[in-house]
Parts: C-alpha cells; structure tokens; sequence
C-alpha cells in the first residue's frame, strides 16, 4: 500500500513496478491526480537561468493561448521540453 500523492510515492510506484510487482495488487492511496513539474525547468543557478526562464516564458505562452484548464494542461503536456543537460 502506498500512501500519498507526492514524489516519494510516485518513486515506489515506479519502484514497485520495476521489480515485477504485479500492479493489480498495489493499492495507492493519494488525494487526486498530480501535477509534476519537469525540475530541469525550475534552477535556481546560473547555468540553468536560460533554461529556467524558458520554461516560465513558455508556461505563460501556453496560458495565453488556453481556452480552458482542460486546453492549458493538454498544451502544457504536449510541449516538449529540453533535456536538463543541454
């Protein structure tokens, strides 16, 4: 059983499943769907600034062309984001 809907849980799901744990007999007990921000994006030093910056400008493009929460998320999904170590 796995309670909670953060990172630590998402890793033992995945943890979990890599080691051939049948999924039908895990039970996950979290509040509601999550969203996971790509960390790449979000640096605080220098070298990431452009990278970091690109994900906001970009976060705020796709917000400006949403017709709906429903619009902003699927854009937001599809939008392919840089590697970490480009």
């Amino acid at each position: 059983m796995i309670i909670g809907g953060g990172k630590t849980a998402m890793d033992t799901a995945v943890w979990l499943l890599e080691q051939g744990v049948d999924p039908d007999v895990i039970t996950w007990i979290r509040p509601r769907e999550a969203w996971v921000l790509n960390r790449s994006q979000y640096q605080t030093n220098v070298e990431a600034f452009e990278r970091t910056i690109g994900g906001f400008a970009m976060e705020l493009e796709r917000a400006s062309q949403a017709t709906s929460i429903e619009s902003l998320f699927a854009q937001l999904e599809a939008h392919d984001l840089p590697d970490a170590d480009r």
